[in-house]
């Protein structure tokens, strides 16, 4: 599930500055901003349809949908009826429903999880996960995409078989480093559904949903057919058209499955707001509520982190418990402020409705209330550290260890540099390529210069800099990467390999020109025949691993496996015996020097390009 939280600190802004001038942003400002801000956005970034609400306590103070929850019936997106996929919003009612049997006193958040499970987990650290880790992201499981999103009904699973046939490897101790673990979540919820004697989604509708009058909200895959018609249908935007998308399931409902309208989520957050309950319905006791407003884990004192299962995503004074939600189609953000008694709600059903969240979030921020620039906070700090000990390469830790998709580490970095005019570092990251620079404003915290974005560093038990985080994103963490993940050592492995790939595909001893008999090897033995061959048939098996690959369409929606390597597996053996022909091509002298420098050349680049891919998981071991 992807990062869509940055919207908590405009609303931090957005509430602070109005407690501070004595009132709250009144509906008419608030129809106001939305009404003009929101369709310019639609229209810039391509979204079919997007909902805004905001409540406080008692009442709804905004709620409005904008486009159209289906283009083909021209069905407008109405914020009381229309169904969007909430996605790790989700999560949220899992945390709701632990501390309600922690409450019943049927389970302690620092028990063992395997005290409630059926199954084993891998014994691979002696420290036993707790049910706590689960809700701080600190379960230390690798994260595993492949399979989490499904679109034929045929690969559909329950949340036991979930949970039990392909269990993450344990990639670090539990309680020590946060990664964003949609399998811990599936745990939690498959904990409930033991515990409980029911299954989950049947749990959280007469816990959570139906108490709350959450009556168009569910987390049945697809819909009950009195819902189902109301979902807002997924688009992506191609060629200047709008494309429909099927419905997604999520493998581990109580990860993302959730479906919901804006309505329905303002009656749970007024619940928060209320203490736990609403209209006399209460789903946790008063002292839970506030006791899940304390932080569970945080990397750095001060800064945010996580309070049982919410985000922390405060600002200075302003406390905000939230979380986001993207599934590969819709993306939301929520969250709640108890002091300020506020809370909101905001989804799209386009593939690019991250980038609307992105840029109303600055838009809100701009429209409502200015506060301290990192370089005004760097003024007063007057801090002048190190610099160079922040700079370098750091890698997301969230990525698999186990499937291709482990690639992700080598592709998702931020990568500090020390800024031009030298007061701080210029940071930038694959999800923002011009990126800005940051300064310093207390120790190991840096925060944009011209904006409240801040970035925190972590330091190894030596007290040297190896990871950080962005203040609003506790859950992602970037930590220095071994040598052999550095950009520079993928660079060159991929350029080098794709080049004789090609290289070796027309010229000889392996490639095309051999068909021109003069540049065919005069000798014909049995060596040379294998070195051809060999050569020949690694081409072939890696080119038939790439159609195979192709030929899947939208993977992420493909449960895949070792199965689909297959063509890679027997290129490996066919890279192996090129590199001893290439051994043989020296001792025999079978090619001329150019076909043997050439040939030398094409085996050692393929033999590292198989061994760049075993390494990034595309071997699935």
């Amino acid at each position: 599930m992807k990062k869509t939280i940055y919207a908590v600190l405009l609303f931090a802004v957005l509430f602070s500055a109005s407690a501070q001038s004595g009132r709250k942003p009144n509906p008419e400002e608030l129809s106001r901003f939305f009404d003009a801000a929101v369709p310019a956005l639609m229209e810039e970034f391509h979204i079919a349809g997007a909902v805004v609400g905001i409540t406080d306590g008692s009442n709804t103070l905004f709620l409005r949908g904008y486009g159209s929850a289906d283009l083909e019936t021209e069905t407008a997106v109405d914020p009381e009826d229309t169904l969007l996929r909430a996605g790790s919003i989700s999560k949220l009612f899992t945390w709701t429903a632990i501390m309600q049997l922690e409450e019943e006193g049927k389970l302690d958040l620092n028990d063992p999880v395997e005290k409630y499970l059926d199954f084993d987990l891998p014994d691979t650290f002696d420290q036993p996960i707790r049910v706590i880790d689960l809700m701080n992201h600190t379960p230390g499981f690798e994260d595993k995409l492949l399979g989490l999103f499904v679109q034929d009904e045929k690969h559909k699973q329950n949340l036991k078989q979930t949970v039990s046939r392909d269990i993450p490897r344990r990639v670090r101790p539990p309680g020590e480093e946060v990664s964003y673990s949609n399998y811990g979540t599936m745990l939690a919820g498959y904990i409930v559904q033991r515990i409980s004697g029911i299954p989950y989604e049947e749990y959280v509708e007469r816990n959570i949903l139906v108490p709350l009058g959450m009556d168009r909200s569910t987390f049945e895959q697809p819909p009950p057919p009195d819902l189902a018609g109301r979902l807002a249908t997924a688009y992506t935007y191609s060629a200047g058209k709008y494309v429909p998308q099927k419905f997604e399931i999520v493998n581990g409902a109580p990860a993302g499955a959730l479906s919901t309208t804006a309505a329905d989520m303002l009656r749970f957050y007024r619940a928060y707001l209320n203490g736990g309950q609403l209209n006399g319905a209460r789903i946790l006791k008063e002292e839970t509520v506030r006791r899940m407003r304390e932080p569970s884990f945080r990397h750095h004192p001060r800064a945010n982190g996580f309070a049982h299962g919410f985000f922390e995503l405060g600002h200075g004074e302003v406390k905000i418990f939230g979380h986001g939600g993207d599934t590969i189609f819709f993306h939301s953000i929520s969250g709640y402020l108890p002091e300020e008694d506020f809370a909101y709600f905001i989804s799209t059903n386009s593939a690019s409705g991250m980038r609307l969240t992105q840029k109303l979030q600055d838009q809100m921020f701009d429209e409502f209330s200015p506060v301290p620039t990192g370089g005004e906070l760097a003024a007063e700090a007057g801090l002048n550290p190190d610099l160079e000990e922040y700079t370098g390469t750091f890698a997301i830790n969230r990525r698999s260890e186990s499937d291709p998709t482990q690639i992700m580490g080598a592709v998702t970095l931020v990568s500090p540099k020390i800024s031009e005019d030298g007061d701080g570092l210029h940071i930038s990251s694959i999800l923002d390529p011009e990126g800005g620079v940051y300064v310093p404003v207390e120790k190991d915290i840096f925060q944009q210069k011209d904006g409240r974005m801040r970035i925190v560093f972590l330091r190894d038990d030596q007290g040297k800099v190896q990871s950080l985080y962005a203040h609003a994103f506790p859950a992602f963490l970037f930590s220095r990467p071994p040598w052999i993940e550095t950009p520079v050592v993928s660079i060159t492995v991929l350029i080098l390999g794709f080049l004789f790939f090609l290289t070796g595909s027309i010229a000889p001893p392996t490639g095309l020109l051999t068909l021109i008999p003069r540049l065919r090897p005069k000798n014909r033995g049995p060596s040379v025949r294998l070195a051809q061959w060999s050569g020949r048939a690694y081409l072939l098996l890696f080119i038939l691993e790439a159609v195979l690959v192709a030929s899947l369409g939208n993977f992420i929606f493909v449960p895949i496996g070792p199965a689909h390597a297959i063509p890679l597996y027997l290129a490996t053996a066919a890279v192996v015996l090129v590199l001893l022909s290439a051994v043989q091509s020296w001792r025999k002298k079978f090619f001329r020097l150019p076909g043997r420098l050439h040939y030398s050349a094409f085996a050692l680049s393929q033999a590292l390009l198989i061994a760049f891919l075993g390494y990034w998981g595309f071997f699935f071991v």
